[in-house]
């Protein structure tokens, strides 16, 4: 074998390289980027459920953070192992992040409501006025008077 080169023969410590590489971006928008970002916007058209058929809404939002982690887990089984989060995982990360918030808010708004409604029940009166805290024991204390005294009555 015969090399010829414009270097005197030995051995060198240094060898360069150039490669010049380019990754096709139309592959991870179209199964990544698109996908995710629909399946985020319709997390947060949670919103539009009305209150009174929170287990529909609970349901809804649930399943869209189900089907927003599948899509993350199928696609990274596509993505070369990297020591380093890549922007593609912080887009994933923040796709899962703003797809929970739905879901959290609605918990947090069922639970209050829960809460108002149990404890701090407003009764209202016939036009319509939310009575006053005071009016409503006073008006308690009243029917219970009443009670009693028709039960005397009785007796």
């Amino acid at each position: 074998i015969e090399v010829s080169s414009d270097y005197p023969p030995g051995f060198f410590n240094e060898l360069y390289c150039y490669l010049e590489m380019e990754r096709e971006a139309h592959y991870y928008v179209a199964n990544c980027l698109i996908p995710q970002l629909f399946m985020l916007f319709l997390a947060w058209l949670t919103f539009f459920i009305p209150m009174r058929d929170a287990t529909d809404r609970l349901a809804y939002a649930v399943t869209l953070v189900l089907t927003i982690y599948a899509t993350a887990f199928i696609f990274a089984e596509h993505l070369p192992r990297t020591g380093s989060d890549t922007t593609l995982d912080t887009f994933t990360t923040f796709c899962v992040v703003m797809g929970c918030l739905p879901l959290i808010i609605t918990v947090v708004m069922e639970r209050t409501k829960f809460v108002v409604d149990r404890y701090y029940k407003i009764e209202v009166e016939d036009n319509g006025r939310p009575l006053d805290p005071r009016e409503v024991e006073e008006r308690k204390i009243e029917k219970r008077l009443d009670r009693e005294a028709d039960d005397e009555e009785v007796k």
